[in-house]
């Protein structure tokens, strides 16, 4: 069953946590904030194609709640600049923030339990160019595709004391040019750097 709280639209699993479906009307302002609760119930998902194609805003505010981001959710959003995940944050799925044609900052989550980020995450967005990789973040196989395949990322750096450099990571990335890799690296992981420039 669907249930509509303000402009948003949603769903419950697990008798009190929110699933965010959809929205009423499109989404104004330039900044989206999802909220912690809706009608009483603990914000913990975005669904599916939930927010794609919204073009309104620039930024979002995600609440500490949340723990996954479904594939698709926020695909296509044109206007959509930068957007910052709380550490709670454990999956962004697959094409989530792909072909979002002005994203150009991304804050990963750091301090949590590690997030898993799935193929295409964060592919083909022509301003994203630099990127900070987190200590505990974990990626789809190399025959899935990389988070940020065909995004023209030509920095990265990673956390002070990250010890492995997780597989698959920015394969694809064809216009590499400076990674800075912390002297505690003792593993990198199969193809993170597979047909980078």
């Amino acid at each position: 069953e669907e249930f509509v709280s303000g402009n948003f639209r949603y769903t419950l699993y697990d008798g009190n946590y929110v699933k965010i479906t959809g929205y009423v009307n499109q989404p104004t302002g330039s900044t989206l904030v999802i909220p912690e609760k809706l009608d009483g119930h603990i914000v913990e998902k975005i669904g599916s194609n939930a927010f794609s194609n919204c073009s309104n805003f620039s930024t979002i505010t995600l609440p500490s709640t949340l723990t996954t981001i479904e594939g698709d959710a926020f695909r296509d959003c044109d206007g959509l600049i930068e957007v910052t995940f709380p550490k709670s944050v454990e999956a962004i799925h697959g094409n989530s923030f792909a072909r979002c044609d002005k994203l150009s900052k991304i804050t990963l989550p750091q301090g949590g339990d590690g997030c898993f980020i799935g193929s295409n995450s964060f592919a083909n967005n022509p301003c994203l160019t630099t990127v900070f990789i987190p200590d505990g973040l974990r990626c789809d196989n190399v025959w899935t595709g990389s988070p940020f395949t065909g995004s023209p990322i030509s920095n990265v750096s990673f956390e002070t004391g990250i010890t492995e450099i997780p597989g698959n990571i920015l394969g694809r990335c064809e216009s590499l040019i400076n990674i800075t890799i912390p002297s505690t690296v003792t593993s990198i992981g199969d193809s993170a750097f597979s047909n980078c420039a």
